[in-house]
C-alpha cells in the first residue's frame, strides 16, 4: 500500500522527511517495501515551503531479503525489495490520517494532501510535477482512475500537486 503526502510543513516549522518518520512508526505492524521515496519538485511553484519535497513510503508484509535502512529510537528499520502481502488498506488509511492530520502545520498555512494507493498513477503526472506546475483537478482524476483513497485539509494543496508516487 503507497502512503504519500506532502505539504504538510510550513515556512516555520516541521519537515516532510520528519513525518515520514512519524509514518514508520505509527505503521510499525507493517514492514516497509522499498525505500522511501523523495523527490524535489519545481523550485518555481510559489506557494511551496522550503524544499519543495514530497515523500512516498510503500508497507506491507515483506518477503525475501531485508536491509537495514536506518534506525528510529533505537530500533533499526528494515526494507524488503519485495512484497509478500498488501498491508490492509482501511487500517492505513485511518493511521495515516492520523498522522498527517497530527504533525502538519495547518495553523501555519500548511494545506496538506494525503493518498493510499494500492497502484501508482500514470508515469507523466510525475514528470509533470517536477518541470511545471499540475492542477489538482487532473491529479485527482487520475486518483480517481487508480481507484486511490484521498484525504485533504484546509483545501488539500498537497494532494492536487500529483508529486507523491514516484516512479524511480
Amino acid at each position: 500500500m503507497f502512503v504519500a503526502f506532502d505539504d504538510t510543513d510550513s515556512l516555520e516549522s516541521m519537515c516532510t522527511t520528519f513525518l515520514a518518520t512519524e509514518m514508520v512508526k505509527a505503521l510499525g505492524v507493517y514492514d516497509l517495501i522499498g525505500l522511501p521515496r523523495l523527490v524535489r519538485l519545481n523550485p518555481a511553484v510559489p506557494w511551496k515551503t522550503r524544499g519543495n519535497g514530497a515523500l512516498c513510503l510503500r508497507f506491507g508484509i515483506g518477503r525475501g531479503e531485508a536491509d537495514m535502512v536506518g534506525e528510529l529510537d533505537g530500533t533499526p528499520v528494515y526494507s524488503y525489495r519485495r512484497i509478500y502481502e498488501e498491508a490492509d488498506r482501511d487500517l492505513v488509511l485511518d493511521v495515516a490520517e492520523k498522522t498527517v492530520a497530527k504533525w502538519s502545520r495547518t495553523s501555519e498555512d500548511a494545506s496538506p494532501g494525503l493518498v493510499v494507493s494500492e497502484k501508482k498513477p500514470a508515469q507523466g503526472l510525475y514528470w509533470k510535477a517536477v518541470r511545471d506546475i499540475v492542477r489538482k483537478e487532473d491529479t485527482l482524476r487520475e486518483l480517481q482512475r487508480i481507484g486511490a483513497d484521498v484525504v485533504g485539509w484546509e483545501g488539500g494543496r498537497g494532494m492536487g500537486l500529483g508529486r507523491w508516487l514516484l516512479h524511480s
